[in-house]
């Protein structure tokens, strides 16, 4: 069976890559995997790299919120899949979004990659574009990258 990595990161624009992976699952009839990474250095960064035990306090408990707000994001997308009849699941995970995409999608020996490539605005933009493109590099897989247009 073929399957399809589908990284999110929440947002309307890294959604835009849902009709093009849809056509293709329903086509393939391939299993679509979503992934959401959290990544923790962008919070750290955001707090201003903040060495204080009370600020590490506030990261940490962000990041556990960012995790459990990816997962209720990612299995309300995978039960409207499911809904379509189309087979799908998801999974959240911590590191650098990169390094975790390419990673899941050699744990799940997925066939292709479809994803946006910017996924987020201003400055996580960039790094998210800069993403795609590691991850198009990295991972030794077609990838399907969808340029969303407008905001």
């Amino acid at each position: 069976m073929t399957a399809i990595l589908v990284p999110l990161d929440g947002s309307k624009l890294a959604e835009r890559v849902l009709p093009f992976t849809q056509d293709l699952a329903k086509k393939l009839k391939a299993k679509v995997r979503f992934i959401e990474v959290v990544d923790p250095t962008l919070k750290a960064a955001d707090a201003g790299l903040a060495e204080s035990p009370e600020m590490i306090d506030i990261i940490l408990a962000d990041i556990e919120k960012n995790k459990e707000a990816a997962k209720d994001y990612l299995a309300s997308m995978t039960t409207v899949w499911r809904a379509l009849e189309l087979d799908a699941d998801w999974e959240v995970v911590e590191g650098r979004p990169a390094t975790e995409i390419v990673e899941a999608a050699r744990a799940h020996q997925v066939d292709m990659i479809a994803m946006c490539t910017h996924g987020r605005s201003g400055l996580a933009q960039v790094v998210f574009g800069s993403v795609a493109n590691e991850v198009l590099r990295e991972s030794g897989l077609p990838v399907l990258l969808v340029r969303p247009r407008g905001k």
